[in-house]
């Protein structure tokens, strides 16, 4: 939607068929958007106490996934601080790429990075 192409990347290398332009992105918003409320889930209350990974395939149980799944999908859509004001997390991730299409086609004189405050 920003006019990128999803497979050219700055941060990873190339990699045949797979969109590592999504990979860089992630890398901005990870520890707001998914590494606190993972860690939000493993230290308060007891609903980590039943999250288990199949000894079979090494991936987590449907519980698990679905209770990380509700956690990061709900600060997705959480206001947050932003430049001023309180914005949806989802709407903060578009306003980036924006400026990062913005300053990739030389638009804009500069980036500036998503900084979560706490």
């Amino acid at each position: 939607m920003a006019g990128l192409n999803p497979n050219i990347s700055y941060l990873h290398s190339f990699q045949n068929k797979k969109p590592t332009l999504i990979f860089d992105v992630i890398e901005e918003f990870r520890q707001a958007l998914v590494d606190r409320p993972l860690f939000s889930l493993m230290t308060k209350g007891k609903k980590h106490r039943k999250f288990k990974v199949d000894p079979k395939s090494g991936l987590l149980d449907t519980y698990t996934r679905q209770t990380v799944l509700e956690n990061v999908l709900n600060r997705l859509s959480t206001l947050i601080n932003f430049r001023g004001g309180k914005v949806q997390a989802g709407e903060i991730i578009r306003f980036q790429i924006k400026n990062m299409a913005a300053y990739i086609s030389g638009k804009a004189k500069g980036y500036r990075p998503f900084i979560a405050t706490y």
